[in-house]
């Protein structure tokens, strides 16, 4: 690593928050050991980034899962505020659930959200269970 990149890791490191580590690994082997002696395995780092902004650069789309028995009229609302409070590039579709064996699909809602981490907790405390699906 570069003295600016792994000024940047030092960062990312000390935040505290989830990241994303890429490396290499390296085999080697003590000099002077026999050939028969097992390489010593090494991870040399490549790069370092916060999970949430690489979950956010490798989204294409959101997919959105309800059962319906279990959504009401006002976790719609709630739902439609969300989306609304969470513009951005990533275009959403909408499955609806049954327990009767039924499901509709809208794959083309008009919506386009930002996949935030604040959004998808948002959703989580809403429905009380994962209802998003990162594409």
């Amino acid at each position: 690593m570069r003295t600016r990149q792994l000024e940047t890791a030092r960062e990312i490191l000390g935040m505290g928050d989830p990241i994303l580590l890429t490396a290499d690994v390296k085999f080697e082997r003590d000099r002077g050991a026999g050939e028969d002696t097992a390489a010593e395995s090494k991870l040399l780092l490549v790069e370092v980034a916060l999970l949430a902004d690489e979950l956010r650069a490798r989204t294409k789309s959101v997919r959105l899962r309800l059962r319906v028995e279990k959504t009401n009229l006002g976790q719609l609302e709630a739902l439609k505020r969300a989306l609304e409070e969470h513009p951005g590039p990533c275009p959403v579709s909408l499955e609806l659930r049954s327990t009767d064996n039924w499901t509709v699909r809208f794959m083309k809602t008009g919506l386009s959200v930002e996949p935030s981490e604040q959004f998808l907790s948002s959703l989580e405390r809403l429905f009380g269970e994962k209802v998003c699906e990162l594409r």
